[in-house]
C-alpha cells in the first residue's frame, strides 16, 4: 500500500499467503459485512465486527468450516484496517466516503434525515458504479450511469427523479458546483391498475400475522401510518382520551393528527401498562434512554429517561420484555 487510500480488494488479491479460493471467499464475506455495516452507519471497529457476527452470521446453522473460514476472513479485514491506521492510510471505501459526505452537506443544508438518508443512499450506489473518487465529480460519469439507470433498469418515473435529485445535490452542495445540467430525459412507465386489498382480505391478514407484531399492523392499517411513523411513535404521541395520535416529521418534516381506532383502545392500554412495567425496571437499572433530537437533546438533556417520551408503545408485552429489559448485576 503505496498510495494515500487504501483498497482492502487489491490487498487482499495480492495476498500471498492466502489461496485463490480463500480469497474469493474472503472477499465476498468482507464485501457482505462492509455492506452490512455501512447500512447501519457503524465505525469500521471490533464492536461492529462482534455484533455482525452475533445478528447476522449466527442466526443461521452454517458449516463448521465455512464459520472458521469467514472468522478469518474478518481477522484478515480487522487486521488491516489496524495496518492503516498505524500507516494513516484512508481505508474506508469510496461508497462510504460519499455517503458520510452527503449527510454532512445535507445537515448543513437542514435536510430531513430521511431525505439525506435517501440522497446518501443514492449516491453511494453511483460511488459504486463509477469506482473512480475523481471520477465520480465528472458529470458526464453521472449522465452516463444516470442514462443507464433509465434505460436498462426500467425503474419507475418517480425513482429516476429521484436519483436525478441525488446526483444534482451532490454536485452542488458537496462537490461545490453552481450550474449542473445532466442531461438526461427521464421516461415515464405505462399506467397499471394497481392491486389493492378489500376490507375484508386486509382484515383476514391481520389475523394471520403473529401476536406479537399484530397490534402495530393494525395500528398501521387502522390509523393510516407509514412505517417509520409507526415505530417512531412516543407514549406522548398516543392520546387514548381523544382517541388520536400525533405523528410527528411526517411525509415532508410535517406532523399532523389521525384517529385511533376504536377496536384498539383496550389493547393499546394494555400495551402501555406493559411499557411502563418496562420503563420502571429501566429507571431502576439506570438504562441509557431513548434517542432524541439533536435540538431537544440539548434543549432538555434529561427528556431521554422520561416516561413521555419513551418508544415502543406499539411493541408487544413478550417482544419488549425480551429485547429491551436490562440485567440487573
Amino acid at each position: 500500500m503505496n498510495t494515500s487510500r487504501a483498497d482492502w480488494r487489491s490487498d487482499l488479491e495480492h495476498s500471498r499467503d492466502l489461496t485463490l479460493r480463500e480469497v474469493e471467499s474472503y472477499g465476498f464475506f468482507i464485501s457482505w459485512f462492509d455492506g452490512w455495516r455501512v447500512g447501519k452507519a457503524l465505525p469500521l471497529d471490533r464492536e461492529a465486527a462482534v455484533r455482525f457476527w452475533k445478528e447476522v452470521v449466527k442466526i443461521k446453522e452454517r458449516e463448521r468450516w465455512l464459520e472458521d473460514q469467514w472468522a478469518e476472513a474478518m481477522r484478515w479485514f480487522l487486521n488491516w484496517v489496524t495496518i492503516c491506521q498505524r500507516a494513516g492510510k484512508e481505508y474506508k471505501s469510496l461508497g462510504e466516503r460519499l455517503k458520510n459526505a452527503v449527510h454532512e452537506a445535507g445537515a448543513r443544508r437542514g435536510l430531513s434525515l430521511n431525505t439525506r438518508r435517501t440522497y446518501a443512499g443514492w449516491i453511494a450506489r453511483y460511488g459504486a458504479a463509477i469506482n473512480d473518487e475523481h471520477a465520480v465529480m465528472e458529470e458526464a460519469q453521472a449522465r452516463r450511469w444516470l442514462g443507464e439507470l433509465v434505460t436498462k433498469t426500467q425503474v419507475s418515473f418517480a425513482t429516476q427523479k429521484q436519483a436525478l435529485n441525488a446526483l444534482v445535490f451532490f454536485f452542488k452542495d458537496v462537490c461545490g458546483r453552481a450550474e449542473v445540467d445532466l442531461g438526461v430525459k427521464m421516461r415515464k412507465r405505462g399506467r397499471h391498475i394497481p392491486v389493492v386489498l378489500s376490507k375484508s382480505e386486509v382484515l383476514r391478514l391481520i389475523k394471520k400475522i403473529e401476536p406479537k407484531y399484530r397490534l402495530k399492523a393494525q395500528l398501521q392499517y387502522g390509523a393510516g401510518l407509514r412505517l417509520r411513523e409507526l415505530v417512531s411513535l412516543r407514549v406522548k404521541d398516543i392520546d387514548l382520551e381523544r382517541g388520536t395520535l400525533v405523528v410527528r416529521a411526517g411525509k415532508g418534516d410535517k406532523d399532523r393528527v389521525t384517529i385511533i381506532p376504536e377496536t384498539l383502545k383496550d389493547d393499546l392500554r394494555e400495551q402501555l401498562r406493559t411499557c411502563r412495567e418496562i420503563y420502571n425496571i429501566d429507571r431502576m437499572n439506570d438504562a441509557k434512554g431513548v434517542a432524541m433530537p439533536n435540538a431537544l437533546e440539548r434543549k432538555m438533556p434529561k427528556a431521554n429517561t422520561s416516561w413521555e417520551c419513551r418508544y415502543g408503545a406499539t411493541a408487544t408485552a413478550s417482544y419488549r420484555l425480551a429485547s429491551t429489559r436490562p440485567r440487573v448485576h
